[in-house]
């Protein structure tokens, strides 16, 4: 007897990958920046606890636990200011509009907060016997906060946050191997020569395509 065929038409079949290209592109990324920022968080430390030799990393590591936790929250603040600076700059036209502006609200509230605090400000023979390279320290920071605010459009955040650290690991080593400006002498080792690389490698995989 033959069989009625079904009433129940089969669905068809779904084509596989469709619209997925974006998505796996999307994920893909976000991996290769979850590695970036690993890298870089073991090169800190590295960086940070190498000298005492692994055997003390973990003691170290409960001892500066607050430390760490609160300047890695910093670090999200750096980043913000980043993007919020470079809506600024968007919304006045110009980076040195929007430069102008953080650093006049920052000093501001540097004001409020001695005020408040009670301490008191400089005199002006504190200001002349400072040797006039340390105020420079100004002028370096309109420098950075003008860069991060043309760049920041140009390849996004974590590229120019990550590009900064590169930058500034890598001369923190040559200030601490000479002691430059003052800063205690912390001869450069394998250990910290080792955490750099790994957060150059971090930068490395961050913009990859």
């Amino acid at each position: 007897m033959p069989i009625a065929p079904s009433s129940v038409s089969e669905a068809p079949p779904r084509e596989k990958g469709r619209n997925t290209a974006p998505l796996e592109g999307r994920r893909d990324k976000m991996r290769r920046q979850g590695k970036g920022v690993i890298l870089c968080l073991v090169a800190f430390l590295l960086g940070r606890y190498g000298r005492r030799g692994v055997s003390h990393l973990w003691k170290g590591v409960m001892e500066s636990l607050v430390i760490i936790v609160v300047m890695f929250f910093v670090g999200f603040l750096i980043a913000f200011q980043g993007a919020v600076n470079t809506a600024l700059a968007r919304m006045l036209s110009h980076p040195l509009h929007a430069t102008f502006v953080s650093f006049l609200s920052g000093t501001l509230v540097l004001g409020i907060l001695l005020a408040i605090s009670g301490i008191n400000f400089p005199k002006l023979a504190q200001l002349v016997k400072v040797p006039k390279l340390l105020y420079i320290g100004g002028t370096l920071g309109v420098v950075y906060i003008t860069c991060v605010l043309m760049f920041i459009p140009k390849v996004g955040t974590a590229r120019v946050a990550i590009a900064g650290i590169c930058g500034q690991i890598v001369f923190s080593l040559i200030i601490d191997h000479y002691g430059l400006m003052g800063i205690p002498v912390s001869a450069v080792d394998a250990k910290r020569v080792f955490g750099t690389l790994l957060v150059v490698a971090g930068l490395l995989v961050i913009n990859l395509k």
